[in-house]
């Protein structure tokens, strides 16, 4: 269990330098010297720790390339979100890679354990890791209690039930945790078509509503017309795929809402990825907790998703900003300026008073 423990004390540490930008995002991406102190987040850029510098401090990646040279050594945890990491020097505590590439160099050295969930460990015989690598399967991530074979008997114990309660905690923080993070991606790379969605929630919300709960109504039936055409087969599937990057998409755009008020809330300005992410976490934590309450807890997760999914719809997946319910288009006013007369146009002499040659 102590693997799993450390595995989730990785994960946990990439939000706490995702929810604390002011004192993590600070810190430069490479400096001088033969000793880096702190810890250091690195956000699909590129980082390489040089022949005799040694850090101090944890290492977070998230989508970008580092590099630890021969000589090299980082004294904490190294905590992987995508990207790759070639070590060559000494990394003096545990390694976690979601979705990460690990390589490893002749000469390398893992003082503590290398734990894989959808990356590739390559050239581990070269170099010496002590604590071994651990490949976790997204089973095991969402802390299922089959993946950890407990030993079942035919009576249920406390034990069993507090493990059942604390498992099933852990694996809903799990999620909410990396909904945040993704949040926090797509507002990096996306910040403009999720403004636009968001925006369109905002202007045009029953029409939002409407608009995803009737794609929720439609999407079953067009899923079963183009299964029954063998033809057609593999168009349901990109049918399911396009409509659940939808569903988490507008997901994401209402969480980046509640950022904004959250940032008028607090009186603070925070970056639109860290609002994506806050406003998505907290949106997740305020459904589940709602969840519990019976027969309508599930109606507020229900509603949310249905105007993500219409917002997603209206504003074309981003493409554009759908305009307010009821409001008119701005009329139009033309201003014809009055006609100058020509500058060089001849005057008319007055006429001359002919009553006096009439006498």
């Amino acid at each position: 269990m102590k693997t799993n423990f450390n595995f989730l004390f990785s994960i946990l540490v990439i939000l706490i330098f995702l929810t604390t930008p002011t004192a993590v995002l600070a810190q430069p991406l490479n400096q001088s010297g033969e000793v880096i102190s702190g810890d250091q987040v690195i956000f699909g850029d590129n980082y390489i720790l040089q022949s005799g510098q040694t850090l101090n401090g944890d290492l977070v990646v998230l989508g970008g390339s580092v590099t630890i040279a021969s000589g090299a050594a980082v004294n904490g945890e190294i905590a992987l979100l995508g990207g790759n990491l070639d070590l060559a020097g000494s990394a003096n505590g545990d390694i976690a890679a979601i979705g990460a590439n690990v390589s490893i160099s002749k000469g390398a050295l893992v003082t503590g354990e290398i734990i894989s969930m959808g990356g590739n460990v390559t050239g581990a015989e070269l170099g010496t890791i002590r604590g071994g690598i651990r490949t976790f399967t997204p089973r095991a991530l969402q802390f299922d209690r089959d993946a950890f074979r407990f030993p079942q008997s035919g009576q249920t114990s406390p034990v069993n039930t507090v493990g059942g309660w604390v498992l099933g905690f852990l694996g809903k923080a799990m999620q909410l945790l990396a909904m945040a993070v993704l949040a926090v991606v797509l507002g990096l790379l996306l910040p403009r078509p999720v403004k636009r969605v968001a925006d369109s929630i905002v202007n045009q919300p029953w029409m939002s509503g409407g608009a995803g709960f009737l794609a929720f109504l439609v999407t079953p039936f067009v899923v079963l017309v183009l299964t029954i055409t063998i033809i057609l087969i593999p168009l349901t599937f990109l049918a399911a795929l396009a409509l659940a990057v939808a569903i988490i998409f507008g997901w994401i755009a209402i969480g980046f809402q509640i950022g904004r008020r959250m940032e008028v809330l607090f009186k603070t300005e925070w970056a639109d990825a860290v609002s994506a992410g806050i406003g998505t976490l907290a949106l997740g934590i305020v459904v589940a907790i709602l969840g519990y309450v019976p027969c309508v807890g599930w109606l507020i997760g229900f509603v949310a998703a249905c105007a993500g999914l219409g917002g997603v719809i209206l504003s074309g997946f981003g493409s554009r900003t759908a305009a307010p319910n009821g409001t008119p288009p701005a009329p139009v006013i033309e201003i014809i300026p009055p006609a100058s007369p020509a500058p060089n146009a001849p005057s008319e002499a007055p006429k001359a008073d002919d009553s006096s040659n009439n006498i």
